[in-house]
């Protein structure tokens, strides 16, 4: 499988995110996090992270609204 790689359901027109869709999609590969800002800050985040489907991840971003751009972090996965 390639990083251009789109599953055919995908690349259907009608395709639409359900939210019981995105629940599963979410407890599957959605990961709270705290990240340590300073010796007194902690801040809580969470994400999505898939190695090929960004455009699972843009979907998902158009879908809630989010600000910040998909992303591939130091390890090659779409954040």
């Amino acid at each position: 499988m390639g990083e251009d790689f789109i599953a055919s359901s995908w690349s259907k027109e009608d395709f639409v995110l359900h939210p019981y869709w995105i629940v599963g999609f979410t407890e599957a590969d959605g990961s709270f996090y705290i990240t340590k800002k300073s010796d007194t800050r902690l801040v809580h985040g969470f994400g999505w992270t898939q190695k090929y489907d960004s455009h699972v991840l843009e979907a998902l971003r158009v879908f809630f609204k989010i600000k910040a751009k998909v992303r591939r972090n130091s390890k090659g996965f779409w954040i």
